[in-house]
């Protein structure tokens, strides 16, 4: 019995030192934040999908994540998918030995209308967003028979619009990175039409194949005159 008692009091000592531990935030959880999107806030979202780079997402109250159409002063559904992985402590002042959950989220919204702005909060995070007159579709990643590092991305684009439109710029984010911008002239589209071509980008490191988060990319439209 005097064993049993000296054990059950070794365990109980244990578990109040863990406890004081956690107490001073030795064993502490970074709290859920967003650190990058995409679109950025203010930008423009050119497919239905809305991406998140943060630490402790899954532990973030999705039951409160919300998304607003500004435009039509209503709520839009979604569904959302979360990959998370610890990747060690935290660096950051008073809170020595704590833990970081690194997440990617990605929100699939219900309906996504042109020239709609749209809100998105979570936790302590408010986005806004266009949706753009172009979709984009990433086709595939392929890696070209060079020497360097470099990725050829097959994009397909549309103008799900309703006005023409001349294509100038189209951006292509890694990560919160941008790493390329084409075309090398401007591209013409109807309504409805699409555009498929491949860019290719070399340097920096293989991050982008090596994740299962593809690169997201935005075109840029100019409108204009019909043809008549």
């Amino acid at each position: 019995m005097r064993r049993i008692a000296i054990h059950v009091t070794l365990i109980a000592a244990t578990l109040l030192g863990a406890s004081a531990l956690r107490a001073r935030g030795a064993w502490a959880l970074m709290p859920p934040h967003v650190r990058e999107s995409f679109p950025r806030n203010g930008g423009l979202l050119s497919s239905d999908t809305v991406w998140l780079l943060g630490y402790s997402l899954s532990y973030a109250d999705w039951k409160r994540v919300s998304v607003e159409d500004l435009t039509r002063n209503t709520p839009v559904s979604f569904t959302h998918k979360l990959d998370c992985k610890w990747v060690g402590q935290c660096k950051s002042a008073g809170m020595v030995g704590c833990r970081q959950q690194r997440c990617e989220a990605r929100l699939h919204l219900a309906s996504v209308e042109v020239g709609h702005r749209y809100q998105l909060r979570i936790e302590r995070t408010t986005l806004t967003f266009t949706a753009s007159p172009i979709s984009v579709t990433l086709q595939k990643v392929g890696i070209p028979p060079t020497g360097r590092v470099c990725y050829d991305y097959h994009l397909t684009l549309k103008n799900r619009g309703s006005r023409p439109c001349a294509i100038k710029r189209i951006d292509i984010w890694l990560k919160g990175r941008r790493v390329g911008s084409t075309p090398a002239k401007p591209i013409a589209l109807r309504p409805g039409a699409t555009h498929s071509f491949v860019h290719r980008s070399c340097g920096g490191t293989s991050i982008g194949l090596l994740s299962r988060t593809p690169p997201s990319v935005n075109a840029f439209c100019t409108p204009r005159a019909s043809n008549r």
